[in-house]
This record gives C-alpha cells, sequence and structure tokens, in this order.
C-alpha cells in the first residue's frame, strides 16, 4: 500500500515515501535511487524550485541495497543519513547535509 499527502485546494499527489513536507506548498523530493537528485517542489505553483546536479547516492554501488533513510531537520539545514548493506552484508551509511532554501550540499560523508 502507499500512502499520499493530499493538501486540500489542491489537485497534486504526492507519494509519502519520495517526498518530505517543508510547509502546506513546498516540499523535498528525492527518490532514493543511484541517479536521483533533491529537488524543492512548490506545490501550490506546481514548479520546481531548485534541482540539485549532484547525484548524492551515485558512488552507491547498485547491487546495494538501502535500508533506511533518516531526516534530521535543523531550520534550512537538513541531515539526510542513508543506512545501507553491500552485497557482502557489510553495513554502511553516508549523511548528506542540505541546504532546503538553496539546494547546497554543506558536506557529504560516507
Amino acid at each position: 500500500m502507499v500512502d499520499y499527502i493530499i493538501y486540500p485546494g489542491y489537485k497534486y499527489t504526492l507519494n509519502i515515501e519520495y517526498c518530505e513536507p517543508i510547509n502546506t506548498e513546498e516540499c523535498i523530493e528525492f527518490l532514493k535511487t543511484v541517479d536521483s537528485c533533491f529537488k524543492r517542489f512548490n506545490l501550490k505553483t506546481k514548479e520546481v524550485v531548485w534541482e540539485s546536479s549532484i547525484k548524492p547516492l551515485e558512488s552507491i554501488p547498485t547491487n546495494d541495497r538501502l535500508d533506511n533513510t533518516i531526516i534530521e531537520k535543523d531550520n534550512n539545514n537538513w541531515t539526510y543519513s542513508f543506512f545501507y548493506t553491500s552485497m557482502e552484508g557489510k553495513k554502511y551509511t553516508k549523511q548528506i547535509n542540505l541546504n532546503i532554501e538553496t539546494g547546497e550540499f554543506t558536506s557529504s560523508t560516507e
């Protein structure tokens, strides 16, 4: 079953697995795949406010499994922690600090 966020008065529906609300009009979208980048989307205007050019998970081998994602929010700076498992069973964490106003990455660790 897929859960959705439906905002009253809008005709746009978001899959909550891929979007994190900022407020009632905007969200951060990230599909959690190797080719994905972050996007800030305005639900009211239905426009992308910004889209990052960096693909933060492209260094993770495609056969590794993404187990979990945790988002810590500190005003405009959000930290995404991606927990994944390699084919050999080793556990890894990749952290990305994202400025949600500008779309810039302030740091990235593996």
